[in-house]
């Protein structure tokens, strides 16, 4: 029997999504979610599902899961 114990990177509480039920696991602005994934190398140049970039110019610090939140009102420029 093996024991995983619990670390920052469990989650106890909901993920907060837009709408589960409707298949849109983007992120919702009250999120546990947002900041606290695990930044890789491989990232610094890659994208979510949407095609903006995992790690964020301001914080550079990647969010859970495979889309990026990015709040109302963020102006941001695709190639």
């Amino acid at each position: 029997t093996s024991t995983t114990l619990p670390d920052a990177s469990n989650l106890t509480n909901a993920p907060c999504f837009i709408d589960a039920v409707g298949c849109d696991y983007r992120l919702n602005a009250n999120l546990p979610c947002r900041d606290t994934g695990t930044n890789q190398n491989w990232m610094r140049n890659s994208v979510d599902l949407d095609g903006r970039r995992r790690l964020d110019n301001f914080s550079w610090k990647v969010d859970m899961g495979c889309y990026e939140y990015i709040p109302p009102g963020t102006l941001y420029f695709t190639r």
